[in-house]
């Protein structure tokens, strides 16, 4: 995010800032992914705006699924993966599947949800799938996906191989960025 001249690669920290050495890095993606993605969607959700919060959940599922799960194959089994092995309400095949289809590839490429899926707030759990129907809420979603950063970052902060892998995906998403 670019504010005046400055571009942030997370909230109050600019990207000449980011550690390299990969101390400090970890905090500073959770600060990343909390500023630009968790927060604004719980904000979203309970401003009754459960789609763009949905939306917004999935890139950040995106995000996360990317960076832990390098080398895997094909963006749909790296996003499949990752939620049945991180999200708590999407260990079932089946809903990973449609979360997959329906939701995420249909908001990036037909700016819908498809097969009558749908965000809401209505339902007291993450998932709901009855009469054939997919139903995420959006806010118990960002729990799940809450948990799962922090648990990630927890990792990075204790493995220094998986550390190395991070710090090498960052650099390499980043690049043009952190040049400058």
């Amino acid at each position: 995010m670019r504010l005046d001249d400055i571009l942030y690669f997370a909230p109050g920290v600019r990207f000449s800032e980011v550690d390299l050495s990969g101390t400090e890095l970890p905090s500073q993606f959770e600060r990343r992914l909390r500023g630009f993605y968790l927060d604004p969607a719980v904000l979203l959700a309970k401003s009754n705006h459960a789609f763009a919060s949905g939306l917004v959940l999935i890139s950040c599922i995106e995000a996360l699924a990317r960076v832990q799960t390098v080398g895997k194959k094909g963006d749909g089994q790296r996003f499949k993966d990752y939620i049945k092995n991180e999200l708590k309400s999407f260990k079932d095949d089946d809903i990973a599947e449609r979360l997959w289809e329906d939701f995420r590839n249909g908001l990036v490429h037909e700016a819908r949800i498809k097969e009558g899926g749908q965000f809401s707030l209505d339902p007291p759990h993450t998932v709901d799938f009855s009469h054939s129907i997919l139903t995420v809420n959006p806010l118990a979603l960002a729990d799940e996906v809450s948990d799962a950063l922090s648990n990630f970052v927890t990792s990075l902060k204790s493995d220094g191989a998986l550390l190395d892998r991070f710090l090498k995906q960052i650099c390499s998403d980043f690049a043009d960025e952190l040049e400058k």
